[in-house]
């Protein structure tokens, strides 16, 4: 078995896909129409402005596809190309309750830009898996 690193359990914590099924209109390949930095830079801002809890339970609420704004600044959609394995319906492994209060923790923790681009890379696929933590069947 694999030994688990900050960097996985952090990777685990921020996925809204255990707790959420994204909306598939987001899953697309498409030019994104800002850079990563100025999203990361803009939400920050927001963050700060309005308070992590608000701001997490805004990002489920697009990611599930219920918030009309595509152009909203917290859609991740306009910075990056979101993975479509996100896409794919399943049941939530935990509630949206406990997932924003683990991420208003780790925001905390590792600091509201680093969560930010974190969240950018499990968005496109940068996810920890049963291979990673060694809990896959050798062939």
């Amino acid at each position: 078995m694999a030994d688990w690193t900050v960097d996985m359990i952090q990777r685990i914590i921020i996925n809204p896909f255990y707790t959420i099924t994204f909306a598939s209109q987001l899953t697309f390949d498409h030019i994104p129409s800002i850079n990563e930095t100025i999203w990361i830079q803009t939400n920050a801002s927001l963050i700060q402005q309005n308070g992590a809890e608000i701001w997490l339970t805004q990002l489920l609420d697009i990611l599930e596809g219920n918030s009309a704004a595509e152009d909203d600044p917290i859609n991740p959609f306009n910075a990056i190309n979101i993975d479509s394995t996100n896409a794919i319906e399943h049941p939530p492994l935990i509630t949206k309750e406990v997932w924003i209060m683990a991420n208003v923790g780790l925001i905390k923790e590792m600091g509201v830009n680093n969560w930010l681009k974190q969240l950018l890379d499990v968005l496109v696929g940068d996810i920890v898996t049963g291979d990673h933590l060694g809990f896959s069947e050798p062939i």
